[in-house]
């Protein structure tokens, strides 16, 4: 959907500016304001500030500023990123919503400010042509985006949590949010625990809901995209499911427990079979600005987005987060049991792990659960490294000496979020940092639909991160609330689904049979110029992965999406330096 793009000057000016995209500045109670994405809970805003029913985005924002300043992202919740004005004052405030899922960009410039919530809006030819190697060092080192840097050292991106306010002719950075600021919360019982997450639940869905045409689920048979189905059907919402289907890959095909959803509620249900939408069917044609995995996916995006419009779409749901808001199983290492011992209780800790391996499934000894559950997860924590819940080599085709310059591994280890006082918090918080900062590179530019996240609904996020472990997670059981507070609302096999199949095939075949995809990637790799990647030892894992053999998948389509950007970048550039302003500048 459409984004914005503007600039503060120097002297204290504000304008929108852009292509046909940008949104012009809306005026209310002395702001000007621009908006992208949509304003969650809107109800309970208009009440407050005392608004008609159909007060629009621009406006809610400006009253949310004039009542908690530069707060306001810790109470206007939903996917959104903002711009406001004051126009009596001269100062503005960048702002988006406290997760970050709708991206914000800047630089400084002249004296002043650009923004936009796309990046590409803000390079030129000098931007574009001083690159930043820490940025691509981190997105190798983590698969993806964690911090304030983008590919380009001019550009920044406006991080989880965080505000920028301009004032004086100064930019400031302000923390206005931080999870591991919410307190902790319990409740009377299990039944109270059970009774507002489902309210919360419903809250996030029904929110999500609101868009002036009609919405879709992104269904995939898993436990969390079903979730948000029946939620949304039961609830009485107008829903149609969405789903790819791969009929030719049993052993990863959901369609079984698709129809369980689809069919309980009667849900308008729209499967397209991924054979028509391969990964790597298309090669890139549109610059995104930055890396993104979302590359190799075009044609899918293309059909989709074809598909979408002609049953008049305008909102997507989808079940992205869930793992980590509602707590999926943490593998070989629960660092959550080290809890305790930051809370000062060594023997509550002891005890823990003691029940965890007693009702474990995994049949291990009390010393490894003792190692794995508090005296790694606590040393990693005290470092001030990344409590990691697994651990993945680098593949051999990195060239060696950028592994060791760049200190690949050292970075991997790296926290990510704000500081928690406990791993197992820390866990959450990193895991969610880095997942909310990937989905904001999903590329936006051509959707004419929004693509929403309605179990990162803030207040469901702030409930189940303040809420004791017991209730969320078991040695037997992941998503232990999740699964009891949905009893009466989801079908039974999938309530108790424990695994969830995986999707390699398609990307393996689709790979398979591009071969534009793999002279792409493999005649005259960019990386292998910069010294990132050796080129014969990426060759050949281009090729092992068009027939399935991938060791690290998260590298791998790291540097895949790396290798699409370098190469879009030259000829991005030279679009730039062909374009008509540019022969209008002035020669240096």
């Amino acid at each position: 959907m459409n984004g914005f793009a503007g600039h503060i000057t120097a002297c204290g000016s504000f304008a929108a500016t852009g292509d046909s995209r940008a949104r012009h500045p809306e005026s209310h109670v002395g702001c000007d304001v621009v908006v992208r994405g949509y304003i969650a809970d809107r109800a309970a805003l208009v009440e407050r500030f005392g608004l008609e029913r159909d007060a629009g985005d621009g406006e809610l924002v400006a009253h949310a500023f004039r009542t908690w300043g530069a707060q306001l992202q810790a109470h206007v919740h939903g996917e959104w990123a903002a711009v406001v004005w004051d126009v009596r004052t001269r100062t503005g405030l960048l702002a988006h919503d406290a997760l970050a899922l709708e991206p914000l960009f800047y630089t400084v410039r002249d004296g002043g400010v650009a923004f936009a919530t796309e990046l590409v809006e803000l390079l030129d030819d000098e931007t574009a042509a001083v690159l930043d190697d820490e940025y691509l060092a981190d997105f190798f080192a983590y698969g993806g985006v964690t911090s304030e840097r983008t590919p380009y050292r001019a550009v920044k991106r406006l991080l989880p949590g965080r505000s920028l306010r301009w004032a004086d002719g100064e930019l400031r950075e302000m923390r206005t949010w931080n999870l591991a600021d919410v307190p902790a919360l319990r409740c009377r019982d299990d039944a109270e625990y059970e009774e507002r997450f489902r309210a919360l639940l419903e809250a996030g869905v029904r929110s999500s809901l609101r868009t002036a045409g009609r919405a879709g689920v992104a269904l995939s048979g898993g436990l969390d995209s079903s979730t948000i189905a029946c939620v949304a059907a039961r609830a009485g919402c107008d829903v149609s499911a969405y789903s790819t289907i791969s009929p030719r890959w049993p052993d990863g095909d959901e369609q079984s427990w698709m129809r369980m959803v689809v069919e309980r509620y009667g849900m308008p249900w729209h499967a397209t079979d991924v054979e028509s939408v391969l990964p790597f069917s298309r090669l890139p044609t549109e610059f995104l600005g930055e890396p993104t995995g979302s590359v190799v996916d075009e044609e899918r995006r293309r059909i989709h987005g074809e598909l979408l419009a002609s049953h008049g779409v305008t909102a997507m749901l989808h079940g992205n987060g869930g793992d980590t808001v509602l707590c999926s199983s943490p593998g070989a290492r629960p660092p959550h049991l080290a809890d305790e011992l930051f809370d000062g209780k060594p023997l509550g800790a002891l005890r823990s792990v003691a029940a965890w391996k007693r009702e474990s499934r995994v049949s291990r000894s009390y010393t490894y659960w003792l190692l794995r559950g508090l005296v790694e997860p606590s040393l990693e924590h005290l470092r001030g490294e990344r409590v990691r819940t697994e651990h993945v080599a680098f593949p051999s085709w990195f060239q060696r000496d950028y592994g060791e310059t760049m200190r690949l591994e050292r970075r991997s280890r790296r926290r990510i979020a704000p500081a928690c006082r406990r791993p197992g918090h820390q866990v959450v918080w990193d895991d969610l940092w880095s997942s909310a900062l990937t989905m904001s590179t999903i590329p936006r530019r051509r959707m004419r639909y929004d693509f929403r996240a309605p179990l990162l609904y803030l207040p469901l996020v702030e409930f189940m991160w303040s809420i004791p472990w017991e209730q969320k997670l078991r040695p037997r059981c992941d998503r232990y609330l999740q699964r009891r507070a949905l009893t009466d609302v989801l079908p039974e096999p999938i309530r108790r689904r424990a695994t969830k199949a995986g999707a390699s095939g398609p990307y393996a075949e689709g790979l398979r049979r591009s071969r534009d995809w793999m002279a792409f990637l493999t005649d005259t790799p960019l990386m292998a110029q910069r010294g990132i990647v050796d080129a014969a030892r990426w060759r050949d894992a281009v090729r092992k992965a068009s027939v399935g053999q991938t060791s690290s998948d998260k590298y791998f389509f790291a540097a895949v999406a790396v290798e699409a950007w370098l190469q879009q970048l030259g000829e991005h550039r030279l679009r730039i330096a062909r374009s008509p302003a540019a022969a209008l500048a002035p020669a240096v």
